[in-house]
């Protein structure tokens, strides 16, 4: 089952991030990205960073990633035994072959447990 969701940055507070920006003190807004599930029922996730932070990419897609395996769990797909993959947003049953985790093909829809 592939996770399709919106994606919405909003500004939440103009000039309310304060940063060094190579030694000079700058000022950029608060941003709050919503995440909004579209073909599952899942809760609305979101996340606040100052606008401009250097680590912009990576710590949304810590995020993207953290909040996709709290959906897949939503969904009722055990952690031990499913996972989403980042870049197909899907939900993979496990399949252990000695000490090497391998996946299956990619579930299409959702199915009994």
């Amino acid at each position: 089952m592939e996770l399709k969701y919106t994606k919405t940055s909003l500004v939440q507070q103009v000039g309310g991030y304060v940063h060094m920006v190579d030694g000079v003190e700058k000022t950029d807004d608060i941003i709050v990205t919503y995440y909004r599930p579209v073909n599952f029922e899942g809760t609305v996730k979101n996340f606040v960073l100052g606008d401009n932070h250097e680590l912009w990419e990576q710590l949304h897609d810590a995020f993207e990633t953290k909040i996709l395996t709290e959906w897949m769990i939503e969904l009722n797909y055990p952690e031990t035994d499913y996972y989403v993959c980042n870049l197909s947003k899907t939900i993979k049953r496990r399949q252990d072959i000695g000490n090497i985790t391998a996946a299956e093909k990619t579930i299409q829809k959702s199915e009994e447990i």
